[in-house]
């Protein structure tokens, strides 16, 4: 059995969500999810929903209380350990947390015993053999779509589209956010718009933000481009939904716009994402995996 916690906002959700399909497929095996995160008091951080149930995806809630989740233990005792914990499986989970790609999804190991899986998994490693499955499950629920939102998508779908994504929010009003993850420069963004308008014949930029008003201020293009407005909130996963429709794709270093990206089905899409993910230097180097490597970094 495998459960994997769920946190953060819509894009971790979706990586978190993936990585236990691939565990699950991989292994055949169920995995549960586990979304007392949402249950929780949320200190100190962006108080942020359970948001999958927007997709067709299928998660099954497990309560954990009755588990005890024991860290992973280390090389030196982990025949003991494993072989203790074995004897009392139906009260414990062994608990994997993640900070770096692992490949694990091929071990073996991972069938005999119960898992208790604890992070991001920004990483498309994790997901890639199910890719099917996964844009599947991302699909948007037939009712939540408006006629404006069918409108917007035809347009879309009409000429040559490229999403630009500005991400700010927290990202400039919360401090402890701001510091670790900072804001891609108006420079990032003018250099992407030029590095895909030399490599796309007649683009038309399709620009989204959590910030509207702040990008109408400080961007300007001289290319056709139209800013999306009023989706916030309870239905801001619509402007996830009207990127994957864009051919080309200029991200911010935000898991949102990443999955826009990803969820495109143009297969010969360009994806421009920022060099720096990360305000500290320090953390880009360890996380530059959630790039895919086709993917250009400006």
């Amino acid at each position: 059995m495998f459960v994997v916690r769920l946190s953060g906002g819509l894009g971790n959700q979706m990586f978190q969500y993936a990585f236990g399909q691939a565990l699950s497929l991989s292994h055949s095996q169920p995995v549960y999810y586990d979304l007392s995160f949402y249950r929780q008091k949320q200190e100190n951080t962006t108080p942020r929903t359970y948001e999958l149930d927007i997709f067709e995806a299928s998660v099954s809630e497990i309560e954990i209380d009755s588990y005890e989740r024991a860290p992973f233990p280390s090389s030196l005792i982990k025949r003991w350990y494993l072989f203790f914990t074995s004897m009392r499986r139906d009260k414990y989970l062994i608990q994997i947390d993640e900070y770096h790609y692992k490949p694990i999804l091929s071990s073996s190991f991972l069938r005999k015993y119960k898992w208790y899986f604890n992070g991001y998994w920004q990483n498309e490693n994790y997901f890639k053999t199910y890719s099917q499955k996964i844009l599947h499950d991302f699909t948007p629920k037939d009712n939540l779509f408006s006629s404006t939102l069918e409108k917007d998508a035809a347009d879309i779908q009409q000429c040559n589209a490229i999403s630009i994504h500005f991400r700010r929010g927290d990202y400039v009003s919360n401090t402890k956010t701001a510091q670790h993850h900072g804001v891609c420069s108006i420079e990032y963004y003018m250099n992407a718009v030029q590095y895909v308008a030399k490599r796309v014949e007649s683009p038309y930029f399709y620009i989204f933000s959590d910030d509207i008003d702040w990008v109408k201020s400080n961007f300007s293009l001289r290319y056709g481009n139209r800013v999306i407005e009023g989706n916030n909130q309870y239905n801001s996963f619509t402007d996830m939904y009207l990127m994957s429709l864009c051919k080309h794709h200029i991200i911010a270093n935000s898991t949102f716009s990443w999955w826009g990206a990803w969820l495109g089905r143009n297969p010969d899409k360009i994806v421009i994402t920022p060099q720096r993910w990360f305000a500290d230097f320090s953390r880009n180097e360890e996380k530059k995996s959630i790039v895919p490597p086709d993917w250009i970094r400006l």
